[in-house]
């Protein structure tokens, strides 16, 4: 998640104040989530909240204590964010380039930049780029807010490539910059590392890291509700699905809205392999595909935001619709539901070019 700006009534202050303070204008703008504004120097976007400057050294603002913020005199950024917003990719590389590019660059604006080059690369098709920046990002920033996005969208990179000694390598250095942090950060890791033994097809290890992360102690409800979907799509694959279902909807009744798109994703994959053991089940088709539908239509990621449930969720999408088509044997419905499956695939392919998920399921 990116707090993007500020509200207007914060970022538009009143003439005079400006005028009778000129530093303050060379401040960035912070709204706390009561709406009170404060004007401060960001230093650091860490993963705990925000660190900026006070005469005494730092200070900090825990996320859940903030609304928003702005940086002052970055509007290369912000036309930046403006235009991965609205869609157009392309355009927003060069402004994100030159901040990287400038050594000058203030530390928080470099480590945001980034992050954004990254996500915006990868949307582009350019795998090869984001790769480059998720590593400076997670090189410069290992305690940063955004080190375990980075960590999967870098980790999802090297698993579209199948470079196995590439994930084992990024794997390690999360953990190693992870093993001085925090229970939750230290849990994140073991979830990412889960994600990826189970993207090799090695259950058994990925069930393991799953479940180290969901009994750590102290970690956010996020953390351990997706450490406890992971656990649940390992059971399912060997071969307890029931035990799975439960699992997930105990999950889906009490997870942060950040996690439900996995969790829902993870019972269509359940729905969706029953159905096919079932020999092509129609309802147990469309279960998977009111499931990934779920997805796609209710929780839909940001501009720079992780993309792969998403992906999964169009990908399952159209292996439903096609499924549906193979059982239908009017030909009209047939013929619509393949131009649906085709839709998904397409929007998959157009969204993001170079998904590992297109190449696995359509």
């Amino acid at each position: 998640m990116t707090f993007r700006s500020a509200s207007l009534a914060a970022l538009l202050l009143p003439l005079s104040l400006a005028l009778a303070a000129p530093a303050l204008a060379q401040q960035d703008t912070v709204v706390l989530a009561g709406g009170k504004t404060q004007n401060v120097k960001i230093t650091a976007l860490d993963l705990e909240g925000i660190a900026y400057q006070v005469p005494s050294g730092t200070a900090s603002i825990k996320w859940s204590a903030l609304e928003s913020f702005r940086f002052a005199n970055e509007p290369g950024l912000y036309k930046a964010m403006d235009l991965i917003e609205s869609g157009e990719i392309q355009p927003a590389l060069a402004p994100l380039k030159e901040i990287v590019g400038n050594a000058k660059a203030r530390a928080a604006v470099r480590q945001e930049a980034l992050h954004l080059l990254g996500t915006a690369s990868l949307r582009a098709g350019d795998v090869d780029g984001a790769v480059q920046a998720l590593s400076k990002s997670i090189e410069e920033f290992p305690k940063g807010y955004h080190v375990v996005a980075d960590g999967g969208l870098l980790l999802s990179c090297h698993l579209g490539r199948k470079d196995a000694a590439a994930v084992k390598k990024v794997s390690d250095g999360l953990r190693a910059a992870a093993a001085s942090g925090d229970s939750s950060l230290k849990a994140s890791v073991d979830v990412l590392w889960g994600r990826a033994l189970l993207e090799q097809d090695k259950t058994s290890e990925a069930q393991a890291a799953f479940e180290k992360a969901a009994n750590t102690g102290g970690i956010r409800d996020d953390v351990r509700a997706a450490a406890r979907i992971g656990a649940a799509r390992c059971i399912a694959l060997s071969g307890q699905a029931a035990d799975a279902e439960n699992r997930l909807k105990a999950v889906i009744a009490e997870a942060p809205t950040t996690q439900l798109a996995e969790a829902w994703n993870a019972l269509g994959d359940i729905a969706l392999a029953k159905a096919k053991a079932a020999g092509r089940s129609a309802d147990g088709v469309r279960d998977a595909l009111f499931c990934y539908l779920r997805t796609i239509v209710m929780y839909a990621p940001g501009p720079s935001d992780p993309s792969d449930e998403m992906e999964r969720a169009l990908a399952g999408a159209s292996e439903s619709f096609r499924a549906l088509a193979d059982l239908e044997t009017n030909a009209e419905k047939k013929k619509a539901l393949i131009e649906k499956a085709k839709t998904e695939a397409q929007r998959l392919a157009g969204w993001y070019p170079n998904s590992r998920f297109g190449n696995k399921r359509n």
